[in-house]
């Protein structure tokens, strides 16, 4: 199985808290941190406080991790504090390139055993594993009538042996979460109140 690493970015958009996590090879990750802490306040964007519509506002965050993330990060996670004016959502997850094969509409194998579990208002969830342990997942979070907190998901994907994952929540409404892990580090950012956890 490949070596994968996770990190997560704190930063602001237009004085919006948001968050972006990336998914990458570990020997990519040298210099990652440099590229990221240069330009994650450098976007020139429209102003995303004046974004009102769910859909646009995914876009936004999508051109902006695109904008933002060198052809070394295979995936990424990004959501956003969109809180003003009414809970409106601010949460992407996906690949940046490169084949991938869809299971089914919530399920894609994005490389061999890295899978993107991802759902319309959240949550989504990229994770290394093996197909049956991506099932298993899935059928953990579409449980009829039951939303999990991201400890819970965490605990799961533990009991699954999952070691690398990347965790997003819609921004909208809730504490707008971010988490990921590798085997090496494991952080959260919580875009409510600024915190980082783990």
């Amino acid at each position: 199985m490949n070596d994968y690493r996770v990190r997560l970015y704190q930063t602001c958009l237009y004085q919006m808290p948001a968050a972006v996590g990336i998914w990458c090879r570990a020997g990519d990750l040298e210099g990652l941190d440099e590229h990221f802490r240069r330009k994650l306040t450098a976007y020139r964007g429209k102003d995303v406080r004046c974004i009102t519509d769910p859909v646009a506002l995914d876009q936004y965050l999508a051109d902006y991790v695109t904008w933002l993330c060198p052809v070394s990060v295979v995936a990424a996670a990004a959501n956003i504090a969109a809180w003003h004016n009414g809970p409106r959502t601010g949460g992407i997850i996906g690949s940046l390139g490169g084949e991938v094969h869809a299971i089914d509409e919530h399920m894609v194998e994005i490389l061999p055993q890295v899978w993107c579990l991802s759902y319309s208002g959240g949550p989504g969830l990229l994770l290394q594993g093996s197909r049956q342990a991506a099932w298993k997942v899935r059928e953990f979070l579409e449980y009829p009538g039951k939303q999990y907190t991201c400890d819970e998901i965490r605990a799961y994907l533990k009991q699954q042996k999952v070691v690398t994952y990347l965790y997003v929540t819609d921004g909208s409404g809730g504490e707008g979460i971010l988490a990921g892990g590798d085997g090496q580090k494991e952080e959260r950012i919580c875009l409510s109140n600024n915190n980082k956890l783990f």
